[in-house]
């Protein structure tokens, strides 16, 4: 699953894969096996608050780390520098 969009589009894409990872948790209990979602947003406002923030980063099938071809969820937020 990709999950994309660009200004406020980016917002929601944001949200829409937070979504999809809890959906996922309450359907199955877990993200399928054969399934991983992309989120890239492009000039996304920040979104959620701080909860938000560590539910997301918390969360197990998430990863940070480039190379990581194994990871589930994965969430990329381009941006300007000063942004």
């Amino acid at each position: 699953v990709v999950v994309t969009g660009h200004s406020l589009g980016g917002a929601l894409a944001a949200l829409t894969g937070a979504w999809l990872l809890q959906w996922f948790d309450k359907e199955y209990g877990k993200l399928p096996e054969n399934v991983r979602v992309l989120c890239v947003t492009f000039g996304q406002p920040k979104v959620g608050n701080e909860k938000f923030g560590e539910y997301v980063d918390s969360h197990p099938y998430c990863t940070w780390v480039d190379g990581d071809h194994g990871a589930k969820f994965k969430m990329y937020r381009v941006c300007d520098l000063t942004d």
